[in-house]
């Protein structure tokens, strides 16, 4: 993680780009879970698995996802 020293003296906490988007792919893949709409979760998670191989919460996802698939 990177910090960023502002005028005042504080410290402001950066993300890196990668991470945001990793965070960003994962909570849009669990609302399309709570949606119901799991063929497009389950893409949600192939993307945050592209960004983390081996991430557990993708594979979490990945596992639901193919579970209600094949209901």
């Amino acid at each position: 993680r990177m910090g960023l020293t502002v005028r005042l003296g504080g410290r402001v906490e950066t993300t890196p780009p990668e991470e945001r988007a990793l965070k960003t792919v994962l909570e849009r893949g669990a609302r399309l879970m709570k949606e119901g709409r799991y063929y497009e979760a389950l893409l949600e998670y192939d993307r945050a698995l592209g960004l983390d191989p081996g991430n557990r919460s993708a594979l979490k996802g990945m596992r639901r996802a193919n579970e209600n698939l094949e209901k």
